[in-house]
């Protein structure tokens, strides 16, 4: 096709309710004329409306939607969206069926379903693509890194019941200057595993190998599978146990003995026992004074570890270098409100961790679904207009769940 070629609207394709335009080009020099679609064909919309220049579409308008799909980009991006709200697959399929006004058919009738098997289609193959403009290729280089363990049990999230999977939460300090300014704590990863003790510190050190880099200072629990992962990962790095942790602990030993009783020297002088030498001796006298074996052996255990972190305390004194992981713990409770009621309904392990790529994008203030949209479109555009992956080829073998221990 040349310059001087002429180019005609030929009718529509498609079925009715997300018809497209066709194309004909007759070219000027007589060759044989031939029809053809854009790229990214436009839709017809349901309503042939549109809500955002609030007029109809013209023939050659509408949204732009990839090759063979029923729903336009914005569709799709919007229901992305919405997972990454916590809405369940059902309930955004089901919002996009009805905002699209398209339901499947069948026997000439239209059959009302609320299977959420398209979003979970859309999450496998576009949640990637919306999540590389802001994908991390090093760990922070300036503050913290914040590690903590989520599990989730089959029972509505409740502790007696059979283990679903553990997300890893990784948090870290981002002084580059972004929608949420610079120097704030932001999420950095969220994956998936099998709750599996014994692999756990696998996991971890699989996880903190994926970026480059390595950061001056990680903050965490006490747990084996994670302070030994960092260990073996980031040689350099100065581990802060945290100081949460370490109180409720101490809490936990006085529940046992049953003196964890406010108003008792032995339970009052936890509170500051973390946040100075002379605050710790006070602790450390307390408890020996209950004459209680175990509070003895535990108090001296931790004594060389509090004094050592007591002693470099002054060498991390912003808001980079936390004493606690406790900035996670709004990302873990409404990760743990959106997921525990059905943790029990993921079973792949590499679809779930898509889908926490979602939660991540809203959780740290990414998630606008125009640009969603954007990267949809710019990605399809580089692919003819064809997604090169195809639905539904992140399964599990037959009986075999990945995501179960």
């Amino acid at each position: 096709m040349d310059a001087t070629s002429n180019v005609l609207r030929y009718g529509y394709h498609g079925k009715e309710g997300h018809r497209r335009v066709r194309w004909k080009c007759v070219p000027a020099n007589g060759d044989k004329p031939h029809e053809f679609s854009e790229v990214l064909p436009r839709q017809k919309t349901h309503s042939g409306f549109c809500e955002e220049c609030e007029r109809g579409y013209a023939h050659h308008e509408g949204p732009q939607s990839a090759r063979e799909y029923a729903f336009s980009i914005r569709e799709v991006a919007s229901a992305l969206m919405r997972v990454g709200q916590g809405a369940s697959y059902r309930e955004a399929a089901t919002y996009a069926r009805e905002r699209a006004g398209r339901w499947p058919t069948h026997n000439g009738k239209v059959r009302r379903t609320h299977h959420g098997q398209l979003v979970g289609d859309w999450v496998e193959v576009f949640a990637p693509v919306v999540y590389e403009p802001h994908r991390d290729f090093a760990w922070p280089q300036k503050g913290s890194l914040l590690l903590d363990e989520l599990p989730f049990r089959i029972n509505n999230g409740v502790q007696r019941g059979r283990p679903a999977f553990t997300i890893l939460v990784v948090m870290g300090y981002d002084d580059e200057a972004g929608e949420r300014g610079a120097g704030a704590m932001r999420l950095w990863r969220l994956e998936a595993i099998p709750t599996q003790p014994a692999q756990a510190r696998v996991d971890w050190e699989r996880l903190l190998r994926s970026l480059d880099g390595e950061p001056h200072r990680v903050v965490c629990d006490q747990a084996t599978q994670i302070t030994k992962a960092v260990g073996a990962v980031f040689p350099n790095a100065t581990i802060q146990y945290c100081e949460e942790h370490l109180r409720k602990r101490c809490h936990e030993h006085l529940k046992t003995e049953g003196l964890n009783t406010p108003g008792t020297p032995a339970h009052d002088t936890i509170k500051l026992a973390f946040s100075s030498e002379s605050n710790f001796e006070l602790l450390k006298a307390a408890w020996l004074a209950t004459k209680r074996k175990r509070l003895s052996q535990h108090v001296k255990r931790i004594e060389p570890l509090v004094l050592r972190q007591l002693a470099h305390r002054s060498q991390w004194p912003s808001k980079a270098n936390p004493v606690t992981t406790g900035a996670l713990d709004n990302t873990t409770d409404w990760l743990r409100t959106q997921l525990s009621w059905r943790a029990g309904l993921f079973t792949n392990r590499e679809r779930m961790n898509r889908a926490l790529l979602l939660l991540l994008l809203q959780q740290n203030g990414h998630a606008n679904e125009a640009a969603y949209t954007a990267s949809i479109r710019d990605w399809l555009r580089t692919n003819r207009g064809r997604p090169q992956v195809g639905r539904r080829m992140v399964t599990d073998p037959a009986g075999h769940q990945s995501l179960r221990p």
